[in-house]
C-alpha cells in the first residue's frame, strides 16, 4: 500500500482546535494556507501566488504540543500523509475530502524563533531509572548539568496561550551574528 507523503510550509488560518476523544486521546485540527512566492518580472517585485488550503490533524503528544505552541498566523512546517474521506453534503451528493494526518509539525524558523523544551514521557523516565540503576548513565552531556530545567508535565491540556507567552516572554536570546 502506498503512503501518500506530503511536506507543507504555510501559515495557520486560525488557532488550532484542541479536543480530547471519549477514549482520552488528544487530537488537534488546524488549517494551513500554503502559497508560493512568485517574482513578477513586469512589476519587478515578489508577490504571493494563489494559496492552497489544507486541513491538518495531529494526535496524542503531537496534538498537545501543537496546541501549546502554534497560533493563528504562525508559519509552520508539516510532514504527514494525505488521507481521503468521502461524505454526503446537505443535498445528499457524495463528496471527497483530502486531509493531512501529521507525523511532525514545527515552527518555520526563517520567520520566527523557537525555544525548544522537551516533554517527559513515562516510558523514557522508566528507561532512565533502569539505566542509572545498572550503572549506564549515557553520554549525552546536553541532558545533564544544572542548566537543564524540569520538562513540563505531559498533560498540557490545562495550558492556555497566556501560559506559553508568559514562559517565553523573558527569553534571553543572543543577537544574530553578522554575516
Amino acid at each position: 500500500m502506498f503512503d501518500n507523503g506530503i511536506n507543507l510550509v504555510g501559515n495557520l488560518t486560525a488557532d488550532p482546535e484542541f479536543k480530547v476523544t471519549s477514549g482520552g486521546v488528544a487530537v488537534v485540527r488546524f488549517r494551513l494556507a500554503c502559497s508560493r512566492r512568485i517574482f513578477d518580472r513586469t512589476a519587478n517585485e515578489w508577490r504571493d501566488g494563489d494559496p492552497a488550503f489544507f486541513s491538518v490533524t495531529a494526535w496524542r503528544q503531537l496534538a498537545q504540543n501543537v496546541h501549546t505552541s502554534l497560533r493563528k498566523g504562525d508559519r509552520a512546517v508539516v510532514v504527514g500523509r494525505m488521507r481521503q474521506s468521502t461524505y454526503e453534503n446537505s443535498n445528499k451528493e457524495k463528496r471527497i475530502s483530502w486531509d493531512v494526518e501529521a507525523d511532525a509539525v514545527g515552527a518555520e524558523l526563517s520567520w520566527s524563533y523557537a525555544q525548544v523544551q522537551r516533554t517527559r514521557r513515562p516510558a523514557a523516565d522508566a528507561q532512565e531509572a533502569t539505566d542509572t540503576a545498572s550503572g549506564f548513565a549515557g553520554d549525552d552531556s546536553r541532558l545533564s548539568g544544572a542548566d537543564v530545567g524540569e520538562a513540563p508535565d505531559t498533560d498540557l491540556s490545562y495550558f492556555g496561550p497566556e501560559d506559553v507567552a508568559e514562559d517565553h516572554a523573558e527569553a534571553d536570546l543572543p543577537e544574530p551574528a553578522a554575516v
